[in-house]
């Protein structure tokens, strides 16, 4: 049984929306909850006319009248080679509490240096993905949990 969060630390997640469809949304938000505790921050990323994206939003009621901790993060313009991964590992590096735990919602190798650098400050890194996921993105974390 993994051991879950206390009210002090911090549970943070990130969503790439184009690389885990929304449907999983509900069973990802529940995983995290049970086994790590309530987030206290939920962001997606995404572009902004992405399907992929509007479908987490709908999943999780993405509007601060519902979930005061989502934070909706849709980039502008036409798909760009990793500019979702780019922002996300951009924030990724800012997280300076080295108590939050961390959730990475991707099946992406591309986050992995990312990760290394926050379990290296004492950071706690989950990863959720697709089945056909990264090895190297599943090492990189402390867990990684897989959807059905």
């Amino acid at each position: 049984m993994k051991k879950k969060s206390t009210a002090l630390e911090k549970v943070q997640v990130f969503v790439d929306c184009e690389n885990v469809p929304g449907k999983h949304a509900k069973e990802i938000l529940n995983c995290v909850r049970r086994e790590y505790g309530s987030p206290n921050q939920i962001t997606l990323y995404g572009l902004q006319k992405d399907p992929a994206t509007k479908a987490w939003k709908s999943h999780i009621k993405c509007d601060s009248r519902y979930s005061p901790f989502c934070i909706d993060k849709q980039l502008c313009g036409g798909p760009t080679r990793n500019k979702v991964d780019k922002k996300i590992i951009r924030d990724l590096e800012r997280i300076s509490d080295k108590d939050a735990t961390v959730v990475v919602v991707s099946s992406d190798h591309g986050y992995t240096n990312a990760i290394n650098e926050l379990r290296s400050k004492g950071n706690k890194v989950i990863g959720i993905g697709r089945k056909e996921h990264s090895k190297a993105l599943e090492n990189s974390c402390n867990d990684y949990w897989v959807v059905k």
